[in-house]
Formats: C-alpha cells, structure tokens, sequence
C-alpha cells in the first residue's frame, strides 16, 4: 500500500517505509465501499478493489490480478506527487479517481518544472504505463535507473544550512528533499539533500554506447595520451598483431607483424609498448607509432605497462612452480637494466598491470585459469617502493574483472565485472556467455558503486577523455554437436543444439542414449539433459543459483557443481535430478568431479586458497583427502578408476596435463604439453578414451585450428608425444571448448565455441577523467 501516509521520514533522513496490509489477499468475500480498502478488513475476496484511490495501478483498480509491477505504478505515482506538488490522478471523487487511473494519462513533469530531468519523466511515463507489460520486468533495472537520477542531482549546488530534513515540502514547488529521500530509499540509501532545480545547468546526458570496429576479431584496446588514436589487437588476418586507428575518421592500419597482444601508449604518445609470443614464451616490446624497428623491453614478460614519467615500465610474468602457478610483478628500466622484482603471488592468471598516477602502485586483475568461484574477483594492488600487495575486492559479488583504469585523482580506478562468476571472461580470450557492469571503485576504502550496464564481458578498458570509455566487448555462442569416430579425424557432424545459448560441458548418460550439458537456455544456469533417440531436451536442475559441470556414476546418478549452499560445492541427485544433496564442504569452492566406477568416491577440484588442487571424497561426504597441491583444474577419473587426470596452466602459451594415482596420491611421471600459438586458443580440458589407454584433450593443431586431440597414456611416464593424432578438428574460429566421449568410444560431442570481438566506445559517463599524461 505504496503512498505519502505509509512513508515516514526519520530525523536523520532516512525513509521507512511502513503498513504493508496488502502484503497478502486474506480469504471470504465482501466488499469495499471506502476511499481506502485493505486487506486488513476481514472479509476480502477476488476481483475486490484493494487500495488506496490515487495509487492504485489499473489492474489493481479492475479487481484483477496483481504483482511486483503493481507497486511500481504505486512508486511513479508517489514520485510524482513529490515532484509536482499533485497527485497524478485525483479527481471529486473515488470513482471519478479510479476512471482516471485506467483511462487518463498525467500532465507531463515539464508542464510544473521546466528544468525536470527528461530521464526522469522517462522514468515515470515506464513506471506509471497502463498495461504491466511496458514497466520494468526487473524492478533491479528500475533501481538502476533512479540510480542514474540520483547520481545527476548529487552533482549540484548544496541546500542552504538553514534547509534541513525536517523542513517542510514545498507545494507546487519541486519537492527534491522528498525526491532524494524517497529515490535514496529505494536505493538503499538516503540522498543528501539538495536543491538541483535551481541550478543553471543543463542535465548530463544519459551514457551513449557506440560499436567502433566490425571484424569479429578486435580487442585489448589503448588510448593514446591525447584521445586521437586506438591502439589494439585483431586476428582479422588470421594473425595476432597490433593495430592503430584514428578515432577521427576511422582508418586503419597494422602496426606490427605478430603474434603480438597486449599494446599500451607511451605517455607522450610516441611509442606502443606490447606483447609477443615466440618460441614458446612471451616477451615485452616496444615500437615507435609511425613504425619502425621494434626494440626487446623484457625478456619473457606476459603484459607490461608505461610508468606516467616514461623511463620505467611495470610487467607482470606468469608462470608455475611444480603444481602452483605463479605470477611475478616488477619493474624494469625503459632503455634496458637490471629488473626488479616487486611481488610474488600465487595468481598465475595475473593481467592487465597499470600505474597508478602518481606512480605508486601498480594495479593488476586476477584470475585462477578454470575456477570460475576463485577467478577474477579482486584486482591486486602492488606498492612500486616495497611493501606487501593488498587484495581489492568488488562489494557486489560476481565474475571476473577486466583490466583496470585508473582516474585522475589516483584514488579511484574504474573496471567491468561479470555478473555471475558462471560468466568468465579470461585474458587469453576463453569466453562464457554473459553481462557485466562498470564498477568505480576507491583503492583506499574499498567503496564502489555500478555505473553502467553492458551486455556483453570485456577483458580490457581505457579512457579517451573525459567522460569517455574505450573498450572490447564479446558476442559468444556455444553449441553442441556430434561427430561420428568411425573416420578419423571426425568431420561430419549432427548439430544437437542451436541458437545464441551457452550449452557446454556435455556428458554421455552410462547408457549411451542421453547427454547431459550446462545451459543458460532458460534464462538460469542449469544442467539439461537430450535424449539421443528422439531429440527431447528437458531440465535436470532448477534451482535459482548456478548449476554446471555434470557427471553421472555407473548406475546413472547425477553428480554435478552447484553454488545453492552459497558457493560452489560438489552436489549429488537420483538420474532425474530429485533427491539433490551436497557432498563437499570446501566452503569455497569445489568443483569438476568426476566418480570412480564403482561410485564410493568423487575425484574434484577445490579453489580454496588455504587448500587448492585436486581432492577425492567419498560419495556419501567423508574422508575428504589432498591428492594434488596448486592451481590445478579438470580432473577426469579413468575408466579403471585407479587414476585422474588434471591440467595446469603455467602461463606463456603453456599449459600440461598430468595423471595422478587416486590410491595414494602420487602423481605420476607422464606429462602432456600443449602449446597455444595465439591469444584466441585454450587448451587443456580432458576425458580419457573407454579402454583407459589414452587421454583426449582440447588443444590447437599445428595449423592452428582447433579441436580434440588424442595421446596414449603410459603410466610409467614414457613420452607418446608422437602418438598424438585428432579425434575432431573444427572448422576455422571455432574452439572446442569441452567435450563428452561416447561410453564405447565411438562418438564425441563437443561444445563448439564461437566469439566475436570488436571495440566499444561509451560517451557521457560523468566525472570519468583520465590521469594527465605526457605532460
């Protein structure tokens, strides 16, 4: 029962919002000859009006069913009526008034208060729409908006010391005390007072996003120090190089040969510093912009970034140490010298370094290669003078960070998020589906605010000027389909998915005649299954959190990773997916398990920091043991049940796959290499073949399409390097980014995934001023 009497001002301006008596429709019949009728009366029934006249949305004046977008039309009217000085639809009488809210529509804003903010009425004409269909479907994406409104009205002229919380409203004047408070309260949290209206200035405009390339394959782009230019990466060719582009009229042209990532201006615009891959490592460069002879920075350097003075340049390395991946972050003189190392941490997923403004810190993103709970949730900030780095977290949870920017004042840095930490955005290009929002965030407090809402994951940003955001942002699909292995390598395919969906992770029932996957398809992550008889698709899994990663025992029962404890643990359920119970308490993050044939034990991933690798645990929750310590990711039991494999990513294009034994825990002497030839290619995820004498993984050929590969195993840890040979190869930009194998070896369903990349520009973005540079 949404109006002015049920909102109720305390002395230090906060609203409380108070009577909530239409909170549930009560039993019986009756009805309701009063201005106001609630369902406190004892006798209510359907099709009763329930309300107060004035602000009641339509549906609700009929008699008819309502919902959460009834009370956003009891929200606009209220706004309204503080905004204007009148209700919105008052008439003589109560009748006359409910007419009104079916029929008419209110004076606009503009017609009382010239200077209103357009977005505002924008607000109002959604919120008090006739029809529920035309308001919000999220009341999230309504808090977004008054968000915006409340940010605008903070930017202007404070009140007088004299007006306070308590002072009257002003009749027939712009109540923005009352706006504040009640837009505030909506929000969470009070707006301070203010007196915008007054002000002689025209309201920001609302952000404008623009697309500026077109290829499919653009990314990782740099301002220069003036705004004029875009430095980035493009495959257009078919090779990772840098490109440059003048943000005036468009042209553009390579700057280097390849394979080359990762480019960042000089501060006085002069040279491009950036990354190359060759022979099998990654070192840091540096070109002039017209072109030229490129001159080595650093030996085997994964990213590096200018110091705002220009001599020094700041680099993280990525690498491991047995099992634990690691990442350096140093610095190293501009003309050559001796390098100094400023930290060393167990983030072997460290990218995008940045100089603070000042020179002081050097800001880094991190994320754990394949622990989508541990990856990309806090961005480390590393003293240049010594001292210890120090985590920075994001105060809302989600996904994985994009590279940071920083601003101005060298206080606040500015980085997308991805919403759901299901959407992983990692920075050597492997891709998820899903959103992400713009977060500002103070290095010293923590605090931070959303500002903007982008449809796509981005993995790196920089500001052309102020107000103006530069950076990528991609399109991915992810579908399945089956290969027939009676032909090697595999080639035709029968498509068992389509459509703009992320399907993935697929599994075959121990049956052969179903495949189970992860899908966002309905709108939530969860696990499907299709039968491969006729064609049926339906849900396993329906709860509200994150479910993925399938894997069924022997006699068919359903094991998968779940986040509806509050964070990703193992979970197990009956083959329909009834009967759902948690078998891991990492508290964490547990993930990728995979039973042993017999079903008494689950091998699984744990990215919790105190205790990361590879863990076995019994199925029914107990004798939790360490088997592999480090940043590990994807175990897969072998058929005979003695050994799993599993995968580590050491940074620099290199990732291995190793076998240990689940009996004891000793990790054998055999090894698979896997090298990456480009920054659009990840490699890695295995299943091992039905006889338990080879191990399928995801990797690049040499030619550089991607596929499934197969090597045989020998546990004695002789190299079969050269027994290595395709099961699928796919077609040109596609990865194949996990894949399911037929329980009697003659099929493989691999999730195909494709990504389009390209620049983005978003203009009006108050207060978004980029450090000085070159100056």
């Amino acid at each position: 029962d949404l109006k002015p009497e049920n909102l109720m001002v305390t002395p230090d301006g906060l609203v409380k919002i108070v009577d909530f008596g239409l909170a549930k429709r009560m039993s019986g019949g009756g009805g309701a000859s009063s201005e106001l009728a609630t369902a406190a009366l004892p006798e209510t029934g359907a099709g009763m009006v329930l309300g107060t006249a004035g602000y009641m949305a339509p549906e609700q004046a009929r008699g008819g069913e309502v919902d959460f977008r009834t009370d956003q039309f009891a929200l606009g009217a209220v706004l309204y009526e503080v905004i204007t000085g009148v209700r919105a639809f008052h008439r003589e009488s109560f009748v006359q008034t409910l007419a009104a809210i079916i029929e008419d529509e209110p004076e606009p804003l503009s017609r009382h208060h010239a200077k209103a903010p357009p977005h505002l009425q924008w607000i109002l004409d959604r919120c008090l729409a006739k029809d529920p269909a035309d308001r919000y479907a999220s009341t999230l994406d309504l808090a977004r908006d008054l968000r915006q409104v409340k940010e605008h009205l903070s930017e202007a002229a404070p009140v007088p010391a004299g007006l306070t919380a308590s002072a009257p409203r002003r009749r027939g004047g712009l109540g923005i005390l009352a706006v504040g408070i009640l837009v505030g309260a909506i929000l969470g949290a009070a707006l301070p007072t203010l007196r915008w209206w007054e002000a002689d200035q025209i309201p920001p405009q609302p952000p404008k996003l623009s697309r500026l390339t077109f290829s499919g394959f653009d990314a990782q782009p740099a301002a220069s120090p003036d705004g004029r230019m875009l430095a980035f990466v493009s495959n257009r060719d078919g090779t990772d190089r840098v490109w440059l582009r003048q943000l005036a009229d468009g042209a553009e042209v390579p700057l280097t040969d390849g394979l080359d990532s990762s480019p960042r201006f000089s501060p006085d615009g002069s040279m491009v510093l950036f990354t190359r891959f060759e022979r099998g490592r990654t070192s840091l460069y540096r070109v002039a912009t017209v072109g030229g002879e490129i001159r080595k920075v650093l030996e085997d350097g994964s990213e590096g970034d200018w110091s705002p003075d220009g001599s020094t340049i700041g680099f993280v390395r990525r690498g491991s140490e047995g099992a634990q991946t690691t990442a350096l972050v140093g610095i190293v003189p501009v003309e050559g010298g001796r390098e100094k190392i400023l930290a060393r941490l167990d983030d072997g997923g460290l990218f995008g370094p940045r100089f603070s403004p000042d020179g002081r810190w050097i800001a880094a993103s991190a994320t754990n290669f394949g622990l989508a709970e541990s990856s990309g949730r806090f961005i480390y900030l590393v003293p240049v003078d010594g001292g210890e780095a120090r985590r920075l977290h994001a105060a809302v949870e989600g996904g994985d960070h994009s590279a940071v920017a920083w601003l101005e004042s060298g206080e606040e840095i500015v980085y997308f998020q991805g919403e759901s930490v299901a959407a992983v955005s990692l920075s050597d290009f492997l891709v998820t589906q899903g959103a992400s929002r713009l977060v500002r965030q103070r290095v010293d407090t923590g605090e931070s605010r959303v500002l903007l809402w982008n449809p796509s994951l981005t993995s790196v940003i920089d500001l052309a000027g102020p107000g103006w955001l530069i950076f990528d942002g991609a399109d991915v699909r992810i579908n399945l389909a089956e290969f027939d292995l009676a032909q090697l390598p595999g080639t035709e395919s029968q498509v068992l998915s389509r459509g703009s969906s992320s399907d993935r992770q697929p599994v075959y029932r121990p049956d052969g005649e179903g495949l189970a996957f992860s899908s966002n398809r309905s709108g939530n992550l969860d696990i499907w299954v299709r039968s491969l008889k006729t064609g049926e698709m339906r849900r396993l899994t329906d709860h509200p959190t994150d479910d993925w990663d399938p894997a069924f025992t022997r006699d068919g029962r359903l094991v998968w990773t779940s986040r509806r404890s509050g964070n990703f643990e193992i979970w197990m359920a009956e083959p329909d997916g009834t009967g759902a119970r948690q078998v891991t308490h990492d508290g964490v993050d547990a993930e990728n398990a995979t039973p042993t044939p017999d079903g008494e034990w689950l091998v699984y991933n744990s990215g919790n920091r105190d205790s990361p690798g590879v863990w076995k645990i019994r199925s029914d929750g107990s004798e939790a043991t360490h088997l592999v310590q480090g940043t590990c990711q994807w175990p897969e039991v072998s058929p005979d049940g003695r050994y799993a494999s599993y995968s580590i990513n050491r940074g620099s294009g290199l990732v291995t796959v190793h076998v240990v034994r689940i009996e004891d825990g000793r990790v054998l002497p055999f090894e698979v290499r896997l090298r990456m030839s480009g920054g659009l290619t990840t490699a890695g995820r295995t299943r091992w073949m039905p006889d338990g004498g080879a191990i399928a993984f995801t990797a690049p050929s040499a030619e550089g399409r991607h596929g499934v590969f197969v090597q045989d195993f020998d546990p004695d840890g002789s190299d079969t390097s050269a027994s290595r040979r395709p099961l699928v190869v796919l077609e040109r930009d596609f990865l194949a980014e996990s894949f399911g194998i037929a329980p009697d070896g003659s099929r493989v369903t691999v999730a195909g995934s494709k990504t389009v990349w390209y620049l983005m520009s978003a203009e009006n973005l108050p207060d978004l001023v980029p450090p000085r540079r070159g100056e």
